[in-house]
């Protein structure tokens, strides 16, 4: 059986984003597909991640792992949060469309 260790490398990424975010910056999350406990486990692992550096996540939104819907959602949240220090993908495809 070969697996990934999503809860992980959710956690790495939350790692890297506590070098270069600071408490109170803003974030927007790309959900994919929520409720799918690889992608959600992404997500939570980033936040632990982030260990003691607290951010406001101002934006999330359902991409179901698309280009499209991670451009219209990347737009949503930037629209509202002008001031967004960082979006997280919990998938690969929409991350272009939050480019």
């Amino acid at each position: 059986l070969v697996s990934t260790n999503n809860l992980n490398g959710g956690k790495i990424a939350g790692e890297y984003l506590k070098t270069v975010l600071k408490s109170g910056d803003k974030i927007g999350i790309l959900q994919g597909v929520p409720g799918v406990p690889a992608l959600d486990d992404r997500v939570t692992g980033m936040m632990e991640g982030l260990g003691d550096v607290k951010v406001e996540v101002v934006g999330k939104g359902a991409t179901n792992c698309t280009l499209e819907l991670g451009t219209s959602v990347t737009e949503d949240i930037l629209t509202a949060n002008p001031d967004l220090k960082a979006i997280y993908a919990a998938c690969g495809p929409p991350i272009p469309g939050a480019v």
